[in-house]
């Protein structure tokens, strides 16, 4: 949402048009160039005018040759003046990149431009951007919460030699009106972090790869996806899937629930959202009263591993999920592989005595 950006520019500033295009791109913005994605035989004309007319921001590059060059690119210019003017005084929509000295024309004057120098110009962009789109986001925010986060990617950091696959997933989110979205993604992607620095430790240890057979190390990975839960404008609760082999008998999978309240930011455990005297004795209860039928009657020993193993355990916490109706309590770090995720149970919130109100 709030991410797309037309670049508009003269056939002989592709260098710079390109650069731009690269960047915004891995800064998870959603940048519009024609010589990227008009195809062979498409209709140019009308593609270029519905990109433009979707586009939340124009990038307007500015060369000794784009201003004095008569033809399309003047009319990108007045139709980008046309559509801000029903934008706010106050909006960032039209972004003036000088790319040399040139003269930049009255018509762009008064928008605050920046001056092409690499990186830092960029940044600089990207900046104005950032802030627009908060701006934006205050009104929409609370329309559409699950649209407003991006998903960032992190590679293994790895000794050269070792070939290892990875893909390594993770919600992030833009600062809104809700919540301070930096502390929420510096929790989220430290449970991550964590996780992969576990593997990549072992791996990395004197002989772990060597000694593996080759037949092994052809399948050695690291991955990790996500599922959003629930998100509102109070409440934030997530599940991180991450999955690894390491070259022993089978792949491991384990899950990181991970579960927020707003303003302020603060982890919710499970007894901050349930009222209970002792965790044991809950789990125990709630694991008898809504495993289904069938876990209870065909594979009753199931379950009572799920007690056993947290009543030994001593937990203090278990995984957990939850929404506007429903309480996941979520078994899959305390069973076997072959089991996990089996006896996970759903319960209805107006069966729970609650310290929230999702």
């Amino acid at each position: 949402m709030y991410r797309k950006v037309f670049i508009s520019y003269a056939k002989e500033d592709i260098k710079f048009a390109s650069e731009l295009y690269d960047f915004l791109q891995r800064n998870h913005y959603n940048p519009w160039l024609d010589k990227k994605k008009l195809l062979a035989g498409s209709n140019w004309d009308n593609a270029i005018r519905k990109a433009f007319r979707e586009a939340d921001f124009i990038i307007l590059l500015l060369s000794a040759t784009s201003v004095s060059k008569r033809g399309y690119i003047q009319r990108e210019y007045r139709l980008a003046l046309q559509n801000w003017e029903i934008k706010l005084e106050s909006d960032i929509y039209i972004i003036p990149v000088l790319i040399d000295d040139c003269e930049v024309p009255d018509s762009l004057n008064k928008f605050q431009w920046v001056r092409y120098d690499g990186e830092s110009a960029f940044e600089d962009i990207l900046k104005a951007l950032d802030a627009q789109r908060v701006e934006y986001l205050k009104n929409a925010y609370v329309k559409d919460l699950l649209d407003t986060h991006y998903t960032k990617t992190l590679p293994l950091d790895l000794p050269a030699g070792l070939n290892i696959k990875s893909s390594v997933e993770f919600p992030q989110f833009p600062q809104n009106p809700f919540f301070n979205a930096e502390y929420v993604n510096t929790f989220i992607q430290h449970a991550i972090m964590d996780q992969m620095s576990t593997y990549s430790t072992f791996m990395s240890e004197k002989d772990t790869y060597a000694v593996l057979p080759e037949h092994l190390k052809g399948h050695l990975y690291f991955s990790s996806y996500y599922e959003i839960h629930f998100i509102s404008e109070r409440y934030l609760s997530l599940i991180l899937h991450i999955s690894s082999y390491w070259g022993g008998p089978h792949p491991n999978h384990r899950i990181e629930t991970k579960n927020f309240s707003f303003n302020p930011v603060r982890k919710l455990t499970l007894s901050d959202v349930v009222k209970f005297d002792n965790i044991n004795d809950f789990v125990i209860d709630v694991y008898g009263k809504y495993t289904n039928e069938y876990l209870k009657e065909e594979d009753g020993h199931l379950i009572a591993r799920i007690r056993d193993e947290f009543e030994n355990w001593g937990a203090k916490d278990m995984d957990f999920v939850f929404n506007s109706d429903l309480l996941r309590l979520m078994s899959n770090n305390l069973l076997p592989h072959a089991f996990q995720g089996a006896a996970n149970i759903d319960i209805p919130l107006n069966k729970l005595d609650l310290r929230i109100k999702p």
